[in-house]
């Protein structure tokens, strides 16, 4: 069993992204699929780019949202499916380590 702590989401590489007024469209050359993206999950698929875990990327978008509370439960849904979707990979330390080095 692995610590959440230990699970860091990375952007899948190569993929083109194209900033839009609400969001962004995301070209995945490999699979020759496009993907639009609302402002939030937008921020969250750069947040993913640094290698990050779910509560730090709801901990930054609490912060770049001003939202009152960190959105930990809608992060979760939107990290599953961009996943899903092929857009960012999950990275599992099976030492549990929580360092990004």
């Amino acid at each position: 069993m692995t610590s959440a702590d230990s699970v860091r989401y990375r952007a899948v590489a190569g993929l083109e992204r194209t900033l839009l007024p609400d969001g962004c469209a995301v070209y995945d050359r490999g699979r020759r699929e496009i993907h639009y993206l609302n402002p939030a999950a937008t921020a969250i698929l750069a947040l993913c780019g640094t290698a990050n875990d779910r509560e730090s990327i709801a901990e930054a978008l609490q912060g770049l949202f001003n939202l009152p509370a960190a959105p930990s439960e809608d992060v979760g849904a939107c990290i599953d499916t961009l996943a899903e979707k092929g857009l960012i990979e999950i990275q599992i330390d099976p030492f549990g380590r929580t360092d990004r080095t």
